[in-house]
Order: C-alpha cells, then sequence, then structure tokens
C-alpha cells in the first residue's frame, strides 16, 4: 500500500514538473512546425494550434477575426473543421506558452501581479516601470500572423470570471464571461515530438 502512495505521488510530481517546464519560458520559433494546412505544431508542448484567429483564412491569416464570448468561443472552437483535428478552447496555461515578450520578460511573471495588485506585462523594467521596448503583438508574428494585438479567451475560469491572455502586452486577465475577445483553438497533437 505505501508502495503504492508513493508511486502516485512520483507520478503526479513528474506531470507537474514537466507541465512547469513545458510553459514556463519564452517559446522558441524553432518549437514551431507550420504543417501548411492552417495548423501549426508545437514540438515542445504536443499541442497543434490553429494558425489563424478564429475567422481569419489564407496563408498570411487575412480578414476580420471574430471576437466571442467565451461561452460562444467553447462552442466555436468544436465546431471548427480543420485539419482533420478536434478542437477545443485552450487552458489559460497553453495559451499563455504562445506569449512571446522580446524584451525577455518571462511569461511565468505575466501570470502574476505586482505589489499594487496590477498585472505584469511585457516591457516591464522593475518596480511600476514599463518602459522596456519589445514586439507587438506579443507571440511569433511570423509563425501567427496577424494576431491581433488584444485580448483572447482560455476555457479556463476564476469563480465567474472567464480568463485570457492580452497579445498587447502579455499579461493574463479575467472579465466576465460575456465580454467579446479573440480566439485562437487548439487540438491534441497526435504523437508528441513526431
Amino acid at each position: 500500500m505505501k508502495t503504492n502512495i508513493i508511486l502516485i505521488l512520483t507520478i503526479v510530481f513528474s506531470i507537474s514538473i514537466i507541465s512547469i517546464s513545458v510553459f514556463s519560458k519564452n517559446p522558441e520559433k524553432s518549437q514551431y512546425k507550420d504543417n501548411g494546412d492552417g495548423t501549426v505544431s508545437d514540438i515542445k508542448s504536443g499541442l497543434v494550434w490553429q494558425k489563424c484567429s478564429l475567422g481569419q483564412k489564407g496563408k498570411n491569416c487575412g480578414g476580420e477575426a471574430g471576437m466571442f464570448t467565451q461561452n460562444d468561443a467553447m462552442k466555436a472552437c468544436s465546431k471548427l473543421k480543420l485539419a482533420g483535428k478536434k478542437w477545443r478552447l485552450p487552458k489559460i496555461d497553453e495559451l499563455r506558452s504562445l506569449t512571446y515578450c522580446s524584451d525577455g520578460t518571462d511569461p511565468q511573471k505575466l501570470m502574476k501581479h505586482n505589489e499594487k495588485g496590477d498585472p505584469y506585462m511585457c516591457g516591464w523594467s522593475g518596480g511600476n516601470n514599463y518602459d522596456k521596448k519589445y514586439q507587438l503583438p506579443v507571440i511569433h508574428s511570423d509563425i501567427f500572423p496577424n494576431t491581433v494585438p488584444d485580448g483572447y479567451w482560455s476555457s479556463s475560469v476564476d469563480g465567474r470570471k472567464g480568463l485570457s491572455i492580452n497579445f498587447g502586452n502579455g499579461p493574463m486577465n479575467d472579465y466576465g464571461q460575456s465580454f467579446e475577445f479573440f480566439v485562437r483553438c487548439v487540438a491534441e497533437w497526435y504523437s508528441k515530438g513526431s
């Protein structure tokens, strides 16, 4: 019995460490593979992303990205027909893993608040100063072209508020689920690293 408990705790701890390491650093461009079918594989996490924001089309993601409430975003992702995948709205950690602060700000910090209660953002240089220069939007825009530098819904909630990531400056935010934000859907990849 004691051996089983130790084994279970070891497995849970190992999964936690893997999750932290997969979603804890600025993503490298080399971890993404454009599949040429409107999807991008993240080789590090094993996820497949919709290349364009929902509503955009084509190689360069032309057109206007649609805005959705959190509930409508979940429905739209589940109905998406793209590359034969089963799509869903990403969890907050998955969506945050796309955040790229060219100024070197650690994306894990973007999930926290400073001493005044304000969210950390790309461009943070210490204290209450946000004076570092960084690229907009805060995502690899050559991999995910025409990403709107604004809020994108996740499927995660905190109480009655939905959690989003702002690709304009990077922080996680919570809003009423009836607010309208942009959407990028995600699917599981068939085999991690292939």
